[in-house]
């Protein structure tokens, strides 16, 4: 016993080798920090973001100072989209570089606060890029808020009729979901080409996705202008299915809504025929059939015999 004691005792009095690692207490030491600056000291992403962004400011070059502009935007746009937003606003109306950052900075706004990516896209000043950013969001929100998409659409890429437009976008994405709200609010716009073609943009599709539906809207409203361009828009979208098809499609109408239809799409097959292009002076192709040769017909082109020769 007297000697298990005394080598205990001995064991105890031992230097600590390099490999332990506990202390007197039974706890871990920290490890000791290298020397050289604190991590904490270094300027942060967003901070080293708006230096760079208020040295391309001072840039006197356009072309140099757009150029830094562009680069702050890019790398802002996931770490700080303000200081994005902010750069993308800096740049010259005319740069290149413009519109593809302003339509990402729109994105990156809308997600985190629409209201706010709204007062931006506000600010901007210039009404080409007013236009632009909106049609950006226009496309963004109407999945989600279509009526809000709608009413940031121009009138002026309405009227145009582009079938590629941000307004005909967002009102064939609305009819798709809710024909009814959307051809409401296209019937309350202005009295002008905007409205025609708005209407023309729902109802046509409208018609076709589910007729029974979209005649008896139509045949809801008032005798007038609307009820005109709604019958013309439906009449317009049927002539251009095969007969088959729009005789099922008109299968369970109102014979008397079904009769004006009929109106319509024979002035509208008319109207075809008419503009189809024909040689000047030439009636309508569709009316007048061509003309079968005989054949022992001589071309006029060549010189015809004398009967009269033996």
């Amino acid at each position: 016993m007297h000697v298990s004691i005394a080598a205990l005792l001995v064991s105890c009095d031992k230097p600590k080798s390099s490999g332990d690692s506990a202390s007197a207490d039974g706890s871990t030491p920290q490890a000791t920090r290298a020397s050289g600056p604190s991590r904490d000291a270094a300027p942060s992403k967003r901070q080293r973001l708006r230096e760079s962004l208020n040295a391309a400011k001072q840039i006197e070059s356009v072309e140099a100072r757009d150029e830094a502009l562009a680069e702050v935007a890019r790398n802002a746009l996931e770490i700080a989209p303000d200081l994005a937003a902010e750069a993308v606003k800096q740049l010259s109306s005319d740069s290149q570089k413009k519109m593809p950052l302003l339509r990402d900075c729109v994105k990156r706004l809308i997600a985190k606060d629409p209201d706010g990516a709204l007062a931006w896209v506000a600010s901007l000043g210039s009404e080409r890029d007013i236009a632009a950013a909106k049609a950006e969001i226009a496309l963004i929100l109407v999945g989600s808020d279509p009526e809000r998409a709608a009413n940031l659409i121009s009138p002026t890429d309405l009227a145009d009729g582009k079938t590629n437009s941000t307004a005909m976008q967002v009102l064939q994405q609305w009819t798709a979901v809710a024909p009814a709200d959307a051809a409401a609010w296209v019937i309350n716009a202005p009295e002008d080409e905007t409205r025609k073609a708005g209407i023309k943009a729902v109802v046509s599709r409208w018609a076709l996705g589910d007729t029974p539906a979209a005649l008896a809207w139509m045949d809801k409203l008032p005798e007038g202008s609307t009820r005109k361009e709604a019958a013309r828009s439906v009449a317009e979208a049927l002539a251009n299915q095969p007969a088959p098809i729009r005789e099922l499609l008109l299968g369970p109408v109102d014979p008397a809504v079904r009769s004006e239809l009929e109106q319509q799409i024979e002035q509208v097959t008319q109207e075809k025929i008419k503009a189809i292009p024909r040689p000047f002076g030439k009636p309508p192709a569709a009316t007048l059939p061509e003309p079968v040769p005989e054949p022992d017909a001589v071309p006029q082109s060549q010189p015809q015999p004398d009967p009269a020769t033996p």
